[in-house]
């Protein structure tokens, strides 16, 4: 047994080189900032005096923007490249953090929050280069070795947020931003002195024309003609999941404030105790990923998902919250890995850019009438805004088991 688990270890180890380390690192040295305040930027924007209206376009705006830069990321990235992309994105990404944290009404945050989301062109070249660096069959341990690395610093993060909102209000928060935007522009430049590039460029030399701009969403949609019928298959959770999730992305912590009447220190140790159960589970979850069926696991996930808003909407305290927050959590841990491996799986290495880009695109819409959506419910009826989610929570269940299904042959 011993030897066994010396193994593991040393398995887990094995897979922390090269890009996988520079962005697991950078990563981790980022995410337990972010945690701490991305919990509690709803309540953040209202503070600043936005109406739930408000905060609802703010999120259907995010996303619209979100593809128009990401599509061209995941051209560019396809067609010259990884590096370039992160290490220019990521600088620029810092710059603008820091006129977010100076935003002091909810115009300028707005505003410039809009911005940063155009800013995060790189994403999808940062992902990539994270999956091109996986051997295909560590695939599900790789990913949950990622995320228990990056998420184990930041563990307290969301009570600490919690703390800091309760006894430091808004300004606490602001802090938070401002430190936010310094640790960006440490993970830029660790960015451009180690990552290496993991694709030869392809890119012909040629005149420009201004039809050239339109050329990565033209062979973004050309996407389409090849792609298999489970990559459809996930394209169609994707449009489905945008639009669901965008309706109740924004409110949940609102609900949690406003109807179930838990305080910031209360929400911040759910989500503490929740970022500890999965630190517990998730190399299982990788174990699982790369032994069993993916999209068993996948039905198993979407099923617990369901469950909890369930139990979320007939919760009224901290414990009633906490007990269903822990059982999704125990689902959801061991299932989430096969949805990422069994993506990865079905998409060749070389498009890999261009098919997130086109599932973010072809989503996009959807995700701007749900949040709006959102917006519009939990100002009429909050509770209504969460029983209006669950009928498309199903419909994931019946598309993952009806059209996705496992390639016979893994892609790289």
């Amino acid at each position: 047994m011993r030897k066994g688990v010396k193994e593991r270890l040393r398995d887990m180890l094995t897979l922390m080189h090269g890009n996988f380390l520079v962005v697991t690192f950078c990563t981790a040295c980022l995410l337990p900032l972010t945690q701490v305040f991305s919990p509690y930027e709803s309540v953040y924007f209202r503070a600043l005096g936005a109406s739930s209206l408000v905060i609802g376009a703010y999120s259907a705006l995010n996303h619209l923007t979100g593809p128009l830069t990401s599509v061209p990321g995941g051209y560019l990235c396809d067609k010259y490249g990884r590096r370039k992309i992160i290490v220019v994105g990521n600088s620029l990404t810092a710059i603008i953090r820091f006129f977010v944290a100076l935003s002091t009404d909810w115009q300028s945050y707005f505003v410039t929050r809009l911005m940063l989301s155009l800013a995060f062109f790189w994403t999808i070249a940062e992902g990539v280069m994270l999956i091109d660096g996986m051997k295909v069959e560590k695939r599900g341990m790789s990913f949950s070795v990622f995320w228990l690395t990056t998420h184990v610093a930041g563990l307290a993060s969301p009570y600490i947020g919690g703390w800091l909102l309760e006894n430091r209000q808004a300004e606490g928060l602001r802090l938070v931003l401002f430190l936010i935007a310094v640790a960006d522009g440490i993970k830029a430049t660790i960015y451009a002195k180690f990552l290496k590039e993991t694709l030869k460029p392809v890119a012909e030399k040629r005149s420009f024309s201004i039809f050239s701009i339109f050329s990565p969403f033209i062979e973004t949609f050309e996407t389409l003609k090849w792609i298999p019928r489970s990559l459809l298959g996930f394209c169609a959770l994707q449009v489905i999941n945008s639009f669901s999730w965008a309706m109740i992305s924004p409110f949940t912590t609102l609900y949690a404030f406003d109807i179930i009447l838990l305080g910031p220190v209360e929400w911040g140790l759910i989500h503490t105790i929740e970022t500890g159960v999965i630190l517990l589970l998730r190399i299982p979850g990788g174990w699982l990923t790369d032994r069993y069926s993916k999209r068993r696991l996948v039905l198993i996930g979407d099923i617990g998902n369901l469950g909890f808003f369930i139990a979320f909407i007939f919760s009224r305290n901290f414990l009633h919250v906490l007990l269903a927050v822990i059982a999704k959590r125990f689902i959801l841990t061991l299932s989430d890995p096969a949805g990422v491996a069994l993506q990865a799986d079905l998409t060749p290495r070389e498009q890999r850019g261009k098919v997130s880009s086109l599932f973010r695109i072809l989503s996009a819409p959807f995700g701007f009438a749900g949040a709006i959506l959102g917006g519009y419910l939990y100002g009429l009826l909050p509770v209504l805004l969460f029983w209006a989610f669950i009928p498309f929570n199903i419909l994931t269940i019946f598309v993952t088991y009806r059209y996705i299904h496992e390639p016979k042959e893994p892609e790289e």
